[in-house]
């Protein structure tokens, strides 16, 4: 594998992706709009950067092998990283009128509401904040359903879906 990433076209990748979800040389190249040829060559020079073969030919197409599988998963997520992060970016209108559901326990409502209101006032003063109190057994499904745009809570929920 690879030690040093500046020795790594990261363009490779795109083809390493396409080729692992279409398992085929031909499909991958219509995927990426590049010619048959193109993909190949790009395959030949990852396997040569990576060291590895990565797929084996066969007449039912490419199939990748463990090591292809093992390194998909993070390759996959580091283009979707890229992708997100160098995307269109929706930026906040401050002079929309926008409406946040928040849900705060007692001491969020005393302590953080009061300045956190105050700032975002000053910033957007269209932007509409409806607190709510916190029913902490509710807000999982709240917050998964769009019937909540946040929570301030201090308790932690088992759910992959929400970021702290």
């Amino acid at each position: 594998m690879i030690s040093n990433l500046r020795q790594l076209d990261l363009n490779l990748l795109l083809v390493f992706d396409a080729l692992m979800q279409e398992q085929n040389l031909s499909r991958a190249a219509l995927r990426l709009h590049m010619s048959q040829p193109t993909v190949s060559n790009a395959l030949s020079r990852l396997r040569e950067q990576l060291g590895e073969p990565l797929f084996t030919r066969t007449a039912r197409g490419m199939v990748p092998t463990a090591q292809a599988h093992l390194i998909h998963g993070p390759v996959r997520q580091a283009l979707h990283l890229l992708q997100a992060g160098l995307g269109k970016q929706d930026v906040l209108n401050p002079a929309a009128d926008l409406v946040f559901r928040i849900a705060m326990n007692d001491y969020g409502l005393a302590s953080f509401l009061p300045h956190a209101f105050a700032h975002l006032k000053s910033l957007a003063p269209h932007i509409v904040l409806s607190v709510q109190r916190d029913d902490a057994e509710s807000i999982p499904k709240r917050l998964a359903t769009g019937d909540l745009d946040l929570a301030f809570d201090y308790l932690h929920f088992d759910d992959p879906d929400l970021r702290y």
